[in-house]
C-alpha cells in the first residue's frame, strides 16, 4: 500500500488548530477479569527468508489459511498459501496452494479468504490477461485442488484485481483498487456467482461519488446480505460504501465516514462486518500520537448506519497503527496493531474487545510468547468463535521476513491451565507435490498436559490501576512435556485526549532483489598457413578457402540472488545477444601440386645436352586480416542502500553500471519502469559507460519497490540490509515563492523547491508529497532535479491556509501575501 504522509512533528501548533478538528476518543481500560488464551505458532513446512508468511490469514472452523506472497522457490515472488487443519489441540499443515500455477511476480497469497468450503487466494500482480492485472485462484477445501482462476471481463494493467477478497454462499467479491474505468486509480469491485458449473461475473460496482484516486475496493467485508467496500483515499480521510443484496443485484444503500479524519488517515484500510455491526480501521489517524490509529464502530439501526463508538487500546502510542487489521465474530472484535512495541520495536500486538450492550470493552492483549522486534504481529487477523489467528510476517525464524502465524484459543472458564500450545513446525521430510494434494507436512509436538506427578496450576493475578499493567503469573511444576507462558495482558489506563494530525507510517514489507549476470565471449583466432609445393611450371596461386567461420555466441544468464518483495518484481530476462561474425578469417588449406609441363627429353645426338632443371619460386604465405572482437555492452541496475526517512518513510538510492565502451539508451517504458508507479521516478534514460554511478533516489513507503531495467531488476524494501547514512539523500525543501489575490475572493500561490543533492529525487504524490486541504494533487512535481527551482507551479485556494507537505517538510501559503507574484 502506498500511504500519503501527513503532518511532520515540526508543524506549528497554530497550523494544526487551523486545519484539524479535535475529538476525544474512548480509551478503554481492561476489566479486572481478563481472558485466558492458549497459543500455537504456525510455520510453513518449507519456510525460507523473505516468504512473508502471515502477510494474510483466514480462519473457518478447524481450517486456517496463511498467505506467503513472497515465496520464491519455484519462481521469483510467485507466492504461495498454506492450509492447516486443527486436530484436537494441534494444527497440521495440509497443503501448499498454488504449486501448479506458478507465475513469477504474481504475489499469490497477498490476500486469502475462506468460507470453510472454498478458499480464495489473491494474486494482485498476476499478468494473465495484462501486466499486473491480477487474478484470484479458487481451491476446494476438501481436496485442496485448484478449481478455477478468476479474472475480470475487462482486465487492465495495473488494476490489482485480487487486492481484496470476500467469499461466502457461492458469492465471490473481488476488489481492484487501481482500476481506471471511472478515472485513474478510482478502483472497482467485481461480483462473481457460482451457477452450479462455473463462476460467472454478475456485476461491477463503483461508489456513487467515487473520483479518480479514491482506490475504491481496497478492503471488503461481507455478511448477512451486506457488502462493505472501502475507498481509503476518498474525501477527507476515506469512506466506506455499504451495498445491500436485493435478491437480484447489489445496490448501494449508504456511505459512512468519520467527521474527524483528515487526508491520509486511511479510514477504511481495514473492515469487519457481522451481525449488524461495522468496524472500520483508520491506522494512520492521530489520537495518542502520529499514526497511533483508531477504530470506528457503526451499527445498523434498520434504516441507517450511525457511528456508535471510536476507540483506541488502553496502551496505544504513536506509530502503533492500531486498526491495521480487523475481524468480527458475534460479540467479539479483534484489532491488530502491528507496529506496537510490546516485545521490542514493531513486535506487534492483537487486542480483543467484547461488546456489552452497545459498548465495546477491551478484554485482552495478545503479544505472542516469542515475538521480537520487527515481527509485526497483528498485520493480519481473523476470528471464528473462540479462536483467533494473527499473522506476524516479520518473524525471522529462518532469516528476515520468514514469517509466522499465531493461533490463540480462548479457554476462559474451561478449567484449562494457561499453558500455550507448542510451536507447529514442519517435519524435515515434508515436500510440496506438483498437484498440491493434501499431505500432512507439519506436525505439532505434544501439547503440554498435566501428569499424575506434575500438576500445573495457573495463578492469574490482575489488578487494574490507572497506570499499572496487570500481568498474569503462571506457576507450574516442570514436566517432561513443553510449556509456555500466558500471553494475555490486562491493562487499565485513564482516558486521554488526542489531537488529530496524521502522518502515515510505512511498514516493512516484502523485499526482492534480482541480479542478472551476462557473460559474453567472442573470440575468433584462425591461423591459416599456405605451404606451396615446388612445381617446374608456375601454376595459379592457391586460393585460401576458409574451412571454419567461428561465431561468438553471447550467453546471458539471469541469476536471482534474493527473493520476495512486496511489491511485484519482474523476472530478470537477459535480452542482449551479440553475434560476432569474424571478418576475413580463414584457415588456408593450400595444396600446390607440381605439374611437370616442361620436361626435357634428350634427343639422340652426338652431343649430349643436359635437361634443364626448373627451380621453383616459393609461394607467398597468406596472412589473414585480424578478426574483429566485439565487446557486448552490458547494462545493470543496482540498489546502493535504503534508509529510514522520518517521519514515516524510507528512501532508496539507485544506480547503474555499463560494461562496454558505448552509452545505452533505454526510454521510460516496459524496459525502464517501476512496479508500483506508472510515472517516471527520475531514473535516467541515457546510461553512460564507465564505473558504477549513483543516479537517483526515491522516497517510498517501505513496501517492495522494484526497478526493472533492460530485463534486470533490483528491489528496495524496508528491511534491505545495506543502509544509507543519514546524509546520503538530503531532504527536498518546498518553497512558497509568493501569493496573489485572484480578484474573486480567492488566492493564488506559486511554489518552487530546492534539491541539495547531486541527483534526482522522486517523491511520488500520495506519499509525502501532497496538499492540505484537498485536492492533494495540485500540479506539483514528483521528480525533483538538483538545484534551486523557482516558480515551478501555481495553484489557487479559497481561504485560510494551503499547506504543501513534501518529504517531511512544509511550505504554507495564506491569504496574506508574503510578496507580490510576477507572472510571465
Amino acid at each position: 500500500m502506498r500511504h500519503p504522509a501527513m503532518f511532520s512533528a515540526r508543524l506549528a501548533g497554530v497550523l494544526v488548530i487551523a486545519l484539524i478538528a479535535f475529538l476525544t476518543p474512548v480509551r478503554l481500560a481492561l476489566p479486572q477479569s481478563s481472558l485466558n488464551f492458549t497459543q500455537t505458532k504456525l510455520t510453513a513446512a518449507d519456510a525460507a527468508q523473505y516468504d512473508y508468511f502471515g502477510l494474510s490469514v483466514a480462519l473457518a472452523g478447524d481450517t486456517a489459511i496463511v498467505g506467503a506472497y513472497g515465496k520464491s522457490d519455484l519462481a521469483p515472488n510467485a507466492g504461495a498459501a498454506y492450509a492447516f487443519a486443527r486436530s484436537t489441540a494441534s494444527w497440521v499443515q495440509q497443503a501448499r496452494l498454488g504449486i501448479s500455477d506458478v507465475l513469477a511476480g504474481a504475489y499469490l497469497g497477498a490476500v486469502v479468504a475462506t468460507d470453510g468450503v472454498q478458499t480464495a487466494v489473491g494474486a494482485p500482480y498476476a499478468g494473465i490477461d495484462a501486466q499486473d492485472a491480477g487474478a484470484v485462484y479458487l481451491f476446494s477445501n476438501a481436496s485442496w485442488q485448484r478449481q478455477a482462476i478468476i479474472t475480470p471481463a475487462d482486465p487492465e494493467s495495473p488494476a490489482q484485481f485480487g487486492g481484496a477478497i470476500a467469499i461466502g454462499q457461492n458469492t465471490l467479491i473481488v476488489g481492484a483498487p487501481l482500476h481506471d474505468s471511472y478515472g485513474r486509480d478510482a478502483g472497482a469491485v467485481y461480483v462473481f456467482a457460482f451457477d452450479g458449473v462455473a463462476w460467472v461475473q454478475r456485476q461491477k460496482l463503483i461508489g456513487a461519488d467515487v473520483v479518480p484516486g479514491d482506490r475504491f475496493g481496497s478492503a471488503l467485508a461481507l455478511s448477512d446480505g451486506w457488502l462493505a467496500v472501502s475507498a481509503p483515499l476518498h474525501g477527507a480521510g476515506g469512506a466506506v460504501y455499504l451495498f445491500e443484496f436485493d435478491g437480484v443485484a447489489w445496490v448501494q444503500r449508504h456511505k459512512v465516514s468519520a467527521g474527524d479524519t483528515i487526508a491520509g488517515d486511511r479510514f477504511g484500510s481495514a473492515l469487519a462486518l457481522n451481525n449488524g455491526w461495522l468496524a472500520v480501521g483508520a491506522p494512520l489517524h492521530r489520537v495518542t500520537g502520529s499514526f497511533s490509529g483508531a477504530v470506528y464502530l457503526f451499527e445498523f439501526n434498520g434504516a441507517s448506519w450511525p457511528q456508535r463508538q471510536k476507540f483506541v487500546a488502553s496502551d496505544t502510542v504513536a506509530s502503533d497503527r492500531f486498526g491495521s487489521a480487523l475481524a468480527l465474530s458475534g460479540q467479539r472484535l479483534v484489532v491488530g496493531a502491528p507496529l506496537h512495541s510490546a516485545n521490542g520495536p514493531a513486535s506487534g500486538a492483537v487486542y480483543v474487545f467484547d461488546r456489552s450492550g452497545a459498548t465495546w470493552i477491551e478484554r485482552a492483549k495478545l503479544i505472542g510468547s516469542d515475538t521480537d522486534s520487527g515481527d509485526r504481529l497483528g498485520w493480519s487477523v481473523d476470528i471464528d468463535g473462540n479462536t483467533i489467528i494473527a499473522g506476524a510476517y516479520g518473524d525471522a525464524l529462518f532469516g528476515p521476513a520468514t514469517g509466522a502465524a499465531y493461533v490463540f484459543v480462548d479457554v476462559t472458564g474451561a478449567g484449562a491451565t494457561n499453558t500455550p500450545l507448542p510451536i507447529v513446525t514442519a517435519t524435515p521430510t515434508a515436500t510440496a507435490t506438483p498437484t498440491a494434494t493434501a499431505t500432512p507436512t507439519a506436525t505439532a509436538t505434544p501439547t503440554a498436559t498435566a501428569t499424575p506427578t506434575a500438576t500445573a496450576t495457573a495463578t492469574n493475578t490482575a489488578t487494574a490501576t490507572p497506570t499499572a499493567t496487570a500481568t498474569a503469573t503462571n506457576t507450574a511444576t516442570a514436566t517432561a512435556t513443553p510449556t509456555a507462558s500466558h500471553t494475555a495482558t490486562a491493562t487499565a489506563t485513564a482516558t486521554s485526549t488526542a489531537t488529530n494530525t496524521a502522518t502515515p507510517t510505512p511498514t516493512a514489507t516484502p523485499t526482492a532483489t534480482a541480479t542478472a549476470t551476462n557473460t559474453a565471449t567472442a573470440t575468433a583466432t584462425p591461423v591459416p598457413t599456405a605451404t606451396p609445393t615446388a612445381t617446374p611450371t608456375a601454376t595459379p596461386a592457391p586460393t585460401a578457402t576458409p574451412t571454419a567461420t567461428p561465431t561468438a555466441s553471447h550467453t546471458a544468464t539471469a541469476t536471482s540472488t534474493a527473493t520476495n518483495t512486496a511489491t511485484p518484481t519482474a523476472t530478470p530476462t537477459a535480452t542482449a545477444t551479440a553475434t560476432n561474425t569474424a571478418t576475413a578469417t580463414a584457415t588456408a588449406t593450400n595444396t600446390a601440386t607440381a605439374t611437370p609441363t616442361a620436361t626435357a627429353t634428350p634427343t639422340a645426338t652426338a652431343t649430349a645436352t643436359a635437361t634443364a632443371t626448373a627451380t621453383p619460386t616459393p609461394m607467398a604465405t597468406a596472412t589473414p586480416s585480424p578478426t574483429a572482437t566485439v565487446t557486448p555492452v552490458i547494462l545493470r541496475p543496482f540498489l546502493a542502500c535504503v534508509a529510514r526517512r522520518a517521519p514515516a518513510g524510507y528512501v532508496a538510492l539507485f544506480g547503474y553500471e555499463v560494461q562496454g565502451d558505448a552509452s545505452v539508451q533505454v526510454p521510460i517504458g516496459a524496459d525502464n519502469r517501476f512496479n508500483r508507479y506508472r510515472e517516471n521516478l527520475g531514473q535516467p534514460t541515457t546510461f553512460e559507460p564507465g564505473k558504477r554511478r549513483v543516479a537517483f533516489a526515491v522516497v517510498f513507503d517501505g513496501l517492495p519497490l522494484t526497478w526493472s531495467l533492460n530485463g534486470q531488476t533490483v528491489t528496495a524494501h524496508a528491511n534491505y540490509p545495506i543502509r544509507c547514512g543519514s546524509d546520503a539523500v538530503l531532504r527536498i525543501q518546498p518553497i512558497l515563492e509568493c501569493t496573489l489575490p485572484d480578484g474573486n475572493g480567492a488566492s493564488i500561490a506559486r511554489f518552487g523547491y530546492r534539491n541539495d543533492n547531486a541527483f534526482n529525487v522522486a517523491v511520488p504524490v500520495w506519499w509525502q508529497n501532497f496538499f492540505v486541504p484537498r485536492p492533494i494533487q495540485r500540479g506539483q512535481p514528483i521528480v525533483f532535479a538538483p538545484g534551486r527551482h523557482r516558480n515551478v507551479f501555481s495553484t489557487g485556494f479559497s481561504q485560510g491556509a494551503l499547506v504543501w507537505l513534501l518529504d517531511g517538510r512544509i511550505a504554507v501559503a495564506t491569504d496574506s501575501p508574503v510578496q507580490a507574484c510576477r507572472f510571465n
